[in-house]
């Protein structure tokens, strides 16, 4: 501790090995739920794959032209109206994961590969932004703004996914 001359001690004191202990102990306990990861990199990756989030424009073609309809959403994790839409889109993954690629771009993304391109591609200037292709990787459905309406997207689905 600094001591100055007029004897009033520094009151910040050293946090000890306890507190050490403790911080390990929680970092076994992430380790244990998420995996070991080189870097934090790695670590988001993960996060976001898992979140079905993607950046990469070639390999989101390639679910575009993979003969099933697929569901692209343009999404920010600062985005209010993106949240308030999961509920309704969380439902839509579970009702057509067998029969839609569901694909997230996170157009604010800080964390992985540069999303530039992807977001050029598919002129997503606004979050949220829903644009459905059919089979045959052509654009039918395009929103932008709020408007997860649970029925109307659920039919363009289902429409979708018979053709």
């Amino acid at each position: 501790f600094f001591q100055p001359e007029d004897g009033i001690r520094d009151s910040v004191a050293s946090r000890g090995l306890g507190d050490v202990y403790k911080r390990q102990d929680i970092y076994k306990d992430l380790s244990s739920n998420l995996g070991s990861f080189n870097s934090f990199e790695n670590l988001r990756e993960a996060q976001y794959r898992s979140r079905g989030i993607m950046t990469d424009l070639s390999e989101i073609e390639l679910l575009i032209g993979s003969g099933k309809p697929t569901f692209l959403e343009g999404w920010s994790e600062t985005c209010v109206y993106c949240k308030m839409s999961e509920v309704v889109l969380r439902d839509l993954k579970e009702e057509y994961k067998q029969d839609v690629n569901f694909i997230v771009i996170d157009v604010a993304n800080r964390y992985l590969e540069d999303v530039t391109p992807t977001v050029k591609q598919f002129e997503i200037f606004s979050t949220p932004t829903y644009i459905i292709f059919d089979n045959n990787g052509d654009e039918i459905y395009r929103s932008v703004g709020y408007s997860a309406q649970k029925n109307k997207l659920s039919e363009i689905l289902s429409n979708a996914s018979k053709n």
